[in-house]
This record gives C-alpha cells, structure tokens and sequence, in this order.
C-alpha cells in the first residue's frame, strides 16, 4: 500500500509551484535569489519532514531563517578576520613611521659635521 498522506517534499514541491506566478513576474534580477530561497528549503527537506509541520510555509520559512543565520555568520567571521589584518597592517605601518621619524630626529639633531671656520 502507498501513502495516503504527501509528504513533505510533495508539499514543498506544489508550495513552490504555487508560488511560480510570484516567481514569474519578479524582476530578471530578482529571480535567481528567489530561486535560492527554494533551494534553501529543500536543503532542509529531511529535518522539515521529520517535524512534518502543518502549514509547510512554516518549515521553508525556518529554513531561509536558518541558512541567513549562517550566511550572517560567516560574513562575521570574515570581517572579523579582515579587521585584524587591518589592524596588524596599521601596528605595523605605525611601527615603520616610528623608526623612520625617530632616524630623522636623529641626523637633525646631530646634524652634518660642521666646517671649522678657521681652517
């Protein structure tokens, strides 16, 4: 005997093609992230169909949720890490106009060897 129930994926499946007019009349460059939305959602399809939500939109809009957390996440984590570059940039950078100044404070002070006048 066959299900008598869809299951998830067949939900999803018929949502997503319900959702198709929506698709069809967005923008040209609105379409290929709304496709991303989709893909999202069925990136989670075991654990949406494992909860077996009744509505669902409920599971595919968890599963946006959850892929723009990790999306978030890493985007942190790289500025994380340019910002220490950065940072490690200017110490070093601070650092060589330290030297370079102190250099030249030195020969200004010390200055050239003066000509003896009576020679």
């Amino acid at each position: 005997m066959g299900r008598t129930n869809p299951t998830y994926r067949d939900r999803l499946r018929s949502l997503e093609e319900r959702w198709s007019g929506y698709r069809h009349t967005l923008r040209r460059r609105d379409r290929e992230p709304f496709d991303r939305l989709w893909e999202h959602a069925r990136g989670h399809a075991d654990a949406s169909g494992f909860q077996n939500p009744p509505d669902p939109m409920d599971a595919v809009l968890l599963s946006v949720c959850l892929e723009q957390e990790r999306t978030i996440e890493t985007l942190a984590e790289r500025i994380d890490a340019l910002e220490t570059r950065v940072d490690e940039t200017a110490e070093t950078n601070a650092a060589v106009t330290e030297t370079a100044e102190s250099e030249e404070t030195d020969t200004t002070t010390t200055g050239p060897a003066e000509a003896d006048p009576t020679e």
